[in-house]
């Protein structure tokens, strides 16, 4: 992961176009197999038509400084709440505009997880990329039955999904410590390969159950299949279940 990391993710974005760290981040995403429909990256495409995907006219003209890997731990000051808006408001641009032909939503995350890093402030590994993701993609595509939303709701969402989660300092009872190249790379394998597999775990799930629910044709009888498919759910893999739950309620009995 972090050897793919540093080999698609060159530039430090506070250095460069906004749109050619965008695409750095797809490509990583997709390894390589980035393709935007739209126009190339930089300034009025001037960066992509170098044909060179690491090349950026504003990061030359910067010293081209490279990635960074690791950022001091923010001050007690900071407006971490506003930062957090702000990256939030990042993510849904990102995902909302659809400038790839594929890994837009991903890409936002990415991208809202690195805002948040490079101020130097923590998230926390409980943050919940699922949801995260569920509730962004909300606004462009249908996503089981999980009702579909306005900007506001979902901005409103996502902010406190990530209040929960970010923090000055990494726990209580540590006083200082920076934000990690380690650190980042745990939430970049949440997004890239975590995600697709809880995602298709949720859908594998709803198809077996809806094969179990065919099979009979009595109202009763699939409300005790659907009931006792929850229990076993609770047991057995109750993240799972969560995740089902939040894009597939009606499917859920107690």
């Amino acid at each position: 992961m972090a050897s793919t990391f540093q080999h698609y993710v060159t530039l430090d974005s506070r250095a460069c176009h906004g749109d050619c760290a965008l695409v750095q981040l797809n490509r990583f995403m997709l390894d390589g197999h980035s393709r935007a429909p739209g126009p190339a990256a930089g300034k009025r495409g001037s960066c992509g038509q170098a044909k060179q995907w690491g090349y950026c006219v504003l990061s030359v003209q910067n010293g081209n400084p490279g990635a960074p890997r690791d950022f001091p731990q923010a001050g007690d000051r900071i407006d971490w709440k506003r930062i957090v808006d702000n990256a939030v408001d990042r993510a849904l641009a990102v995902g909302v505009d659809q400038l790839f032909v594929d890994g837009n939503h991903r890409t936002a995350l990415m991208t809202m997880f690195e805002a948040i890093s490079y101020q130097g402030l923590h998230i926390t590994n409980d943050v919940d990329v699922f949801r995260l993701y569920v509730e962004m993609k909300s606004l462009t595509d249908d996503i089981g039955k999980f009702p579909r939303k306005n900007h506001s709701q979902v901005k409103k969402a996502m902010i406190k999904l990530m209040k929960d989660v970010v923090r000055i300092r990494p726990s209580p009872r540590v006083r200082s410590a920076a934000v990690t190249f380690e650190d980042r790379m745990l939430l970049a394998h949440a997004i890239k390969i975590d995600l697709p597999n809880q995602i298709a775990e949720v859908e594998n799930a709803k198809r077996q159950l809806e094969l179990q629910i065919a099979a009979t044709h009595d109202l009763e009888a699939r409300r005790a299949l659907i009931r006792n498919w929850t229990h076993q759910m609770k047991r057995n893999n109750p993240k799972m279940l969560g995740r089902f739950k939040f894009v597939y309620p009606s499917y859920v009995m107690v």
